[in-house]
């Protein structure tokens, strides 16, 4: 007699096609699309995993390969496990990848919303070892020597470039105390989905 898997071909083919139209549809409808995509996505994943059947989706340009059947279910258990958990991985780290930049966004825009000769020694404490109270200015290096002209110089420009920042970061909307907040509030936000992606 015929095999199971060609007992249950058909059905598969039609029922594969019908799922492909639906992903077409979703696609169609971009956003509002994803609920059909989840859809499509969980009966791939679980209904007919659980049936032993493979489904393999393909861009729409490209020719679909044909419904597998499988005796044991477990072993595409198993690859979908294995596929999930580097999908999962992957998100993860794109998410921290963008908490990396929050945070040095975040950094960047506390050391603007100190007072500018705060700011500059803040930056620049590694490198000298004296200030100058008036000027906000460094005297002397970290080894005890004193500052170069040509140092000093770059330090005035740097100062006024930290005297900037400042004055912009005050000027935003809710001040440099909102704005920053903001920031922080982003990067909660984006720990949250770290977490929540992890958990999956």
């Amino acid at each position: 007699g015929a095999s199971r898997q060609e007992v249950m071909e058909p059905f598969l083919d039609v029922f594969a096609k019908f799922r492909d139209d639906v992903r077409d549809k979703a696609r169609d409808l971009k956003a509002e699309g994803k609920a059909l995509f989840d859809l499509c996505d969980k009966v791939r994943d679980e209904s007919l995993v659980e049936l032993g059947v493979k489904l393999i989706d393909v861009p729409p340009d490209q020719p679909r390969p044909a419904p597998r059947l499988y005796d044991d279910p477990s072993v595409l258990k198993r690859e979908i496990a294995e596929k999930k958990a580097i999908e999962r991985e992957q998100k993860v780290a794109k998410i921290r990848g963008k908490i990396q930049l929050k945070k040095t966004e975040i950094d960047k825009y506390e050391l603007a919303a100190l007072p500018p000769s705060e700011a500059l020694r803040k930056k620049f404490a590694d490198e000298f070892s004296e200030w100058d109270a008036e000027t906000g200015l460094p005297v002397k290096t970290a080894a005890g020597e004193e500052v170069s002209k040509k140092r000093l110089g770059n330090m005035k420009k740097e100062l006024e470039k930290l005297s900037k920042e400042n004055a912009t970061l005050q000027g935003k909307q809710g001040g440099a105390a909102g704005f920053l907040q903001t920031f922080r509030d982003q990067l909660a936000e984006l720990e949250r989905q770290a977490a929540e992606a992890w958990a999956e």
